[in-house]
């Protein structure tokens, strides 16, 4: 973690919300992206059959991550780095 500076001044305040954002991706994105559940799985294959999804889950675990990962791109962050493949944990 980096080092901030007394919370009275903004850019410390700036500081310490980068760092209470990049704690909470690592302890919550991993069960984030595992949300979306395992690939090639029967009922994904069933919801799929039914028209009630279009994509595997394993496909709409990488859409979340590309597009979390712009928007901690454009605020200055990173996303912390995940293991391949489910489940994925923090590498």
């Amino acid at each position: 973690m980096k080092a901030c500076a007394s919370s009275s001044n903004p850019r410390a305040r700036k500081c310490l919300a980068a760092e209470a954002v990049e704690h909470s991706l690592r302890e919550w994105l991993p069960r984030a992206v595992n949300f979306f559940g395992p690939p090639g799985s029967g009922f994904s294959y069933d919801c799929s059959r039914f028209g009630l999804k279009s994509k595997d889950n394993e496909e709409l675990a990488e859409l979340y991550l590309m597009m979390l990962e712009k928007r901690l791109a454009k605020v200055g962050l990173q996303m912390p780095p995940l293991t391949p493949g489910y489940p994925r944990t923090l590498a």
